[in-house]
Parts: C-alpha cells; structure tokens; sequence
C-alpha cells in the first residue's frame, strides 16, 4: 500500500478486511503516519518510497493513493517493475499519459486500475441493473449536480477531483 493520506486508509482498510490480500508493505513519505498504521499490519515492512517498493521481487501488486501529479510516473515505474497497480483516480493529468499508461499495461501484460469507488455504490449498482433490465427505458437525458464539494484537495483542481466520479458512472450506465 503506497500512500497513506487522506484516502489511503479507506482503501488498506479494504485490503485488511480481504482475506485474500496480504499487506507486506506500507510505504509513505511521512514516517509518524508509517507508524501510526504499522500498529494494524506489524508483519508489514515500512519504506518512504514508491521505488523502494518498485524494487521488491515479493510483491505481486500495489495499490497507489499518492498526490495525483505524481501518479503518471508512479505507475509507470510500478508497471516496469512488473507489479499490477490499483490507482486511485485520476490515473494521470492528462489524456495522453493515460493512453501511455494503458499501452504500458498491456505491453507488460500487467493489470491496471483506476480506483472508481461510486461504481461501487448500491444506488448507482441499482441504477445500472435497472437500465441494464430495460425497467427505466433508454435514457436521454441524465443531470448530475454536486450539492457537496467534500474534502478540499490541493493537488488537483474540483474538475479532477469530482467530474471523474459523475463520467464513471454515467459510462457505467
């Protein structure tokens, strides 16, 4: 698990709660918030880097919640080093990195996620079985509005921050 900021915690406490994942390392810049999760994964070793865990040949897999301008190399580096990577979103700044993201994954035969947490979401999960049934009929026009703007992020702008969410899950459906 790299990244242990805001976000992080909710997606190690996932990987805790799976019986099928193990959590071998915990890495982020910040040693007190290293230890500070340490105290639920003791087996797991503490690093300050992504490429300390790059370099691991025991680790399948990495989940990444780090500053969303930092993810573009990141997972490329991730993905050289023949790990599967669970993003959490965006994937990259720009369109291209992306495309260049995806082309690395493929290239590798590496698997390759982008952490979209609302497709996950029992209204929009009914939502889409709903329309998928034919029960709501061909949709033609869907409004999504932000009546919140949750946590304030400085490292991406609201449009990254919250238009990723809306445009998953209006593909979703």
């Amino acid at each position: 698990m790299c990244g242990l900021g805001q976000w992080g915690p909710n997606l190690l406490r996932n990987l805790r709660e799976n019986p099928d994942c193990e959590v071998a390392v915990l890495c982020d810049a910040d040693s007190t918030r290293l230890k500070e999760f340490a105290e639920f994964h003791p087996d797991a070793d503490l690093v300050s880097s992504v490429e300390e865990v790059a370099a691991r040949t025991d680790i399948e897999a990495v989940v990444l919640a780090t500053p969303a301008g930092l993810h573009g190399a990141q997972v490329a580096l991730l993905l050289n080093s023949g790990k599967d990577v669970l993003v959490e979103k965006p994937l990259a700044l720009t369109v291209q990195e992306s495309r260049s993201l995806v082309e690395l994954a493929r290239s590798r035969s590496r698997v390759l996620m982008v952490g979209h947490t609302f497709l996950f979401n029992p209204a929009v999960r009914q939502v889409r079985s709903e329309i998928e049934k034919g029960t709501l009929g061909t949709p033609k026009l869907i409004l999504a509005q932000r009546l919140s703007l949750g946590r304030i992020r400085g490292d991406v702008n609201a449009l990254w921050n919250l238009a990723p969410h809306d445009i998953s899950i209006l593909l979703a459906w």
